[in-house]
């Protein structure tokens, strides 16, 4: 019983035992549960505090990059600023050189100016002092050639004076041949070979254009209306020397068909010698005609 009891003893304290040592690990496994508790809480812990570490280090950061920015932002005002003034400092400086530099070239041009309207006055001055010495000579010459001209002319007139003195003088004597050829002479120099009716009418008398009219004969029977024209329409239509008939003055369409005979009458200018055929003659044609070394030539029957 003794040995039942003390193995009964040592199975309780055994048993005793092994509930401890249940017990103990039991509470060792507790103590590693709460350790490992308290390490994951530790962790969380230190992962909350590494957290708001990192988060208060990123506001730092974030408070310094703000700072930094508003640094660099304020750095880039001021330059900016800067870099305005420095311009506008530098456009005042240019406007001020380009001011300065203008004026200096106003100046200079203003300066040339003068001297240019110097030399202009001065050259303006030579060049009147030289056209007055010019226009004086001109003047001169102008003088010389006019009187030499006038002298010409008056030689001339006298000449021509006496000229038609010596003519009318003939033609006074009844010289008519020295009368013609000196009238001829005297037209050709006084009037340029240019006769008109009053030219005529001056130098030729009715005795002499009467004493130069050349009569043609003619068995033909002279029929038909009588044409009249101016010497001045034959002189124009006709050349120097030409003879003048009434076919040929048809033949010009100076005379209608139907006309058989003609006259010439005097009027306007004539300057060429003609030899006019005609079955009258006023005597101012016959005194133009001469004056220019033409003929006239009365038909009769």
């Amino acid at each position: 019983a003794e040995l039942a009891k003390a193995e009964s003893d040592k199975k309780a304290k055994e048993a005793e035992l092994a509930k401890a040592e249940s017990d103990k690990k039991a509470k060792e496994a507790e103590l590693a549960k709460l350790a490992i508790i308290a390490a994951a809480v530790a962790a969380a812990a230190a992962e909350t505090k590494a957290k708001e570490e990192q988060e208060k280090q990123a506001k730092l950061e974030a408070k310094a990059k703000a700072k930094a920015i508003e640094e660099q932002e304020a750095i880039e005002k001021q330059a900016k600023l800067e870099e305005r003034r420095a311009k506008a400092e530098l456009a005042k400086q240019a406007k001020l050189e380009a001011e300065a530099k203008a004026i200096e070239e106003q100046e200079a041009i203003e300066k040339q100016a003068k001297l240019e309207e110097r030399r202009a006055k001065a050259a303006l001055v030579k060049q009147a002092k030289l056209e007055a010495e010019a226009k004086a000579i001109e003047e001169q010459e102008k003088l010389e050639k006019q009187a030499k001209r006038d002298a010409r002319k008056k030689a001339k007139e006298e000449k021509d004076a006496l000229m038609k003195a010596e003519a009318l003088a003939a033609s006074e004597s009844d010289d008519f041949e020295k009368a013609k050829g000196l009238m001829q002479d005297y037209v050709k120099s006084a009037f340029d070979s240019k006769v008109s009716v009053d030219d005529a009418h001056k130098l030729v008398s009715d005795k002499m254009a009467k004493s130069f009219v050349i009569v043609r004969k003619t068995t033909l029977a002279i029929e038909g209306k009588i044409g009249e024209i101016n010497i001045s329409v034959i002189n124009n239509n006709f050349n120097s020397n030409d003879e003048v008939t009434l076919d040929a003055l048809k033949a010009k369409k100076l005379m209608p068909k139907n006309i058989g005979r003609i006259k010439v009458l005097g009027g306007g200018k004539i300057d060429k010698p003609m030899h006019i055929v005609a079955d009258e003659f006023s005597l101012k044609a016959i005194k133009m005609i001469i004056l220019v070394g033409g003929s006239t030539t009365v038909i009769r029957k």
